[in-house]
């Protein structure tokens, strides 16, 4: 389960949020049949069952979102959750993730030039992590969250304004 990866505002180019990388990752990510990948909107649900942290109508301005871990995998029966942040770094962007497992969490960094790029470099590096047998590229993957307005609609869902969703 990919959770939605928080942005610096400095560190993105205008098109990305939290969703639409979270999006990106999760279509890019190849674990097989095995370890089958919760679909953004899926996420989304688990995460307001969980009551696990801030979800989309306190998060549209990609502000840190606290979650917990155990809950969602209790919740959502996930044996791996991702928890990521992008940041500016030197002349790219670097993402830092958690792969967290049960009893054990694993840190790595990335970088790369462009957040693309970084999001293909990072499911490799998880693809490698979980499933280092399947050999399937991450492929590229143009995310449906990428739209800003629809990100404030769902968020205005959430809190039940349905005439400013619309």
């Amino acid at each position: 389960m990919v959770l939605p990866i928080t942005l610096t505002a400095e560190a993105t180019e205008p098109w990305w949020n939290m969703y639409a990388a979270m999006d990106n990752l999760n279509h890019q990510l190849t674990l097989g049949a095995k370890f089958p990948i919760l679909q953004t909107e899926d996420v989304i649900s688990m995460m307001q069952l969980a009551d696990a942290g801030n979800t989309i109508n306190s998060t549209l301005d990609n502000s840190e979102h606290h979650v917990d871990i155990k809950r969602l995998m209790a919740i959502s029966g996930a044996t791996y959750i991702i928890e990521a942040n992008i940041t500016k770094a030197n002349n790219g962007y670097q993402l830092t993730y958690n792969l967290h497992q049960e009893n054990h969490q694993q840190q790595q960094i990335i970088e790369a030039a462009t957040v693309d790029s970084l999001m293909t470099l990072t499911a490799a590096d998880i693809n490698q992590q979980i499933n280092p047998n399947n050999t399937a590229p991450p492929s590229t993957y143009h995310s449906n969250f990428d739209n800003l307005q629809l990100i404030k609609g769902l968020g205005f869902m959430q809190s039940g304004d349905w005439t400013f969703a619309q």
